[in-house]
């Protein structure tokens, strides 16, 4: 009976770990699926433009050169390809309390980033969401009064009891809003 207690512990501990995993998958998704749509599109298009030149060339062309001007393109897909996925691990920094941004929503570090804590003050909740009013020097990025309705649905739950936005690509776009979870 107690190897039971202990397992359901180690499940209880686990689970955050699994739904952070899943909620990483599918922004993942988001971002991959576009880029490996993109990257069939380049490598179709250097197929054809190598099967365009066999015929514009004729026979003056050794298959030779045929087969260097197919190498060329390849390789230039793959680099391509491998480029685009190192550019796309971007990671996300964390929060002041530790717990990690979205990578999504996140540009930079935790110094020059778009994503930081905001004062619960500058946050009032309506019956349709949150009206987020900010100043200067409630947000890094900010350098005039904004003032934001985000719907409740947008609104992702903080990882402390704090609120947080990340505006990209400038101060006036408020990507993803972090608010703590609402007991009633």
């Amino acid at each position: 009976m107690p190897e039971l207690s202990i397992v359901a512990r180690i499940a209880d501990l686990l689970s955050p770990c699994l739904k952070a995993a899943e909620k990483a998958v599918q922004y993942l998704r988001l971002i991959l699926d576009p880029l490996i749509q993109g990257i069939l599109k380049l490598i179709c298009l250097g197929y054809s433009y190598v099967a365009g030149r066999r015929k514009e060339i004729g026979t003056l062309r050794s298959s030779a050169a045929h087969s260097s001007t197919e190498k060329t393109l390849m390789m230039r897909s793959i680099l391509t390809c491998v480029m685009i996925a190192y550019a796309s691990l971007a990671t996300a920094h964390d929060a002041p309390m530790g717990w990690s941004y979205d990578p999504y929503c996140c540009n930079g570090n935790s110094h020059n980033g778009d994503c930081q804590m905001i004062p619960s003050k500058s946050v009032a909740v309506t019956p349709s969401g949150y009206r987020v009013t900010l100043l200067p020097g409630d947000h890094r990025l900010v350098t005039h009064a904004h003032v934001f309705l985000l719907p409740m649905t947008k609104a992702m739950q903080s990882g402390d009891n704090d609120y947080h936005l990340c505006l990209f690509p400038n101060e006036d776009t408020p990507r993803c809003f972090y608010a703590p979870e609402m007991g009633y």
